[in-house]
């Protein structure tokens, strides 16, 4: 149990929880791939000017480490905050949210195989209980799936990979994986803006660009932490982590549209919270690994 690991993630998902509420107020002037690729690009030139004041050393990597840099970048965490946007714009706040956070089943089966971490009892336990306090929240009716439930459901999936690759580049500079992962996500994005979303659109009112840079800077925030957090955190552990964020939607809900909370919603976020209780007990016999048994 990493305590101050773990409180790195849940603060940075804290930090992505209050995202959806600028993500609408942005799409009154600049469609979703422009609005994302846009703040990531400021986040990427925050980055080059902050790190290279000290020096430059962490622009240097090794081309098999790019590569992984590229597709947690691009895949995991671009196109993730592009459908993250279509989610919140096709969908209620708390849909929306709540369906975000099913990223957690995703990333235990990859970092087991692919990272060979040991799948936890507790583990297991967490994520039926999160699972269970999620689809309590949101009653799931399938006949109302909307395309923005969809949508969510694919950041949900594609979010899983970036966690488990951060995570088995823990050893590598920080200031390398922040960079390099935002770089590819801003930049690689613009060709997407120019086949879909064209005529890009290049004027836009002040308060627009405050919300862009204001995101920047939370997105730089927010990953620095997960960055943090998920050194010294099991990727499956740091997934589960993430439905904090369904309990944090929860709440904004309430304080930034008004919406009250039902008896539903209290008793899923009961479900929620207690998954993240389970991850902090110490249970020495109920915690062997499954792989450990065999």
């Amino acid at each position: 149990m990493n305590i101050k690991g773990e409180f790195y993630l849940i603060l940075a998902n804290l930090i992505f929880s209050t995202l959806g509420i600028f993500t609408r107020e942005l799409n009154k002037e600049l469609m979703p791939i422009t609005q994302v690729s846009y703040r990531l690009i400021i986040a990427t030139l925050f980055y080059l000017i902050f790190f290279s004041i000290k020096d430059k050393k962490f622009l240097k990597v090794s081309s098999k480490n790019l590569f992984k840099l590229f597709v947690a970048g691009f895949f995991g965490y671009g196109l993730m905050v592009v459908f993250v946007v279509l989610a919140f714009l096709n969908t209620n706040y708390g849909n929306a949210s709540t369906f975000l956070q099913l990223s957690p089943i995703f990333t235990l089966l990859i970092s087991w195989k692919l990272l060979k971490e040991k799948i936890k009892l507790s583990a297991i336990l967490a994520i039926i209980t999160s699972v269970i306090g999620i689809l309590i929240v949101f009653r799931p009716d399938f006949s109302n799936l909307d395309i923005g439930i969809v949508y969510a459901l694919i950041s949900a999936v594609i979010y899983a990979p970036y966690i488990v690759i951060i995570r088995s580049m823990r050893n590598i500079d920080i200031r390398t994986r922040l960079f390099y992962t935002t770089f590819f996500a801003g930049f690689f994005l613009l060709p997407f803006v120019l086949i879909f979303e064209t005529p890009v659109n290049i004027s836009f009112s002040f308060m627009t660009g405050f919300y862009i840079v204001l995101m920047a800077i939370l997105n730089i925030i927010g990953y620095t932490l997960m960055n943090l957090g998920l050194k010294n955190v099991l990727a499956n552990i740091a997934g589960i982590l993430g439905v904090s964020q369904a309990f944090f939607g929860i709440i904004i809900s309430y304080v930034v549209y008004n919406e009250m909370f039902s008896f539903y919603e209290l008793i899923g976020a009961f479900f929620i919270l207690s998954s993240i209780i389970i991850i902090n007990l110490n249970f020495k016999k109920f915690d062997q690994s499954l792989k450990g048994e065999n």
